[in-house]
């Protein structure tokens, strides 16, 4: 549990480690979402498009719980351990620590612009 909640990472492998983690969980979070979803929500149109929109409803939601492990974070690591006057170029820069959960906030949202996009294609 204190590898996702301790935004200081001592060695560069766990650093590593976090970077490839912390999407991949934010791609099962957004499959376990769609899935039950999917499950719940009846399809009223074309099951292509049905599922495309159910996958982009998926994504918002996905994002709002990432929104909650955020807030999340910066309760239980502080908000003086943020730099607010400057940015040090030191691995242990706070902000270079949090690059592994924004990679998890880029790759939703790429997944939300390449459905967005297929489902235009389909209309």
């Amino acid at each position: 549990m204190d590898f996702f909640v301790n935004l200081i990472i001592g060695e560069l492998k766990a650093f590593y480690i976090k970077m490839l983690v912390m999407p991949t969980l934010a791609l099962l979070l957004l499959y376990i979402v769609y899935v039950i979803w999917l499950k719940v929500e009846k399809a009223k149109i074309h099951f292509i498009v049905h599922s495309k929109m159910v996958l982009l409803k998926s994504i918002s939601l996905t994002i709002v719980l990432y929104n909650l492990y955020w807030i999340f974070l910066i309760k239980a690591n502080g908000i003086l351990l943020f730099s607010w006057s400057g940015f040090s170029p030191s691995r242990n820069n706070i902000y270079v620590m949090l690059l592994p959960t924004m990679l998890g906030y880029f790759t939703l949202i790429y997944a939300y612009f390449k459905t967005q996009n297929q489902i235009k294609k389909l209309l």
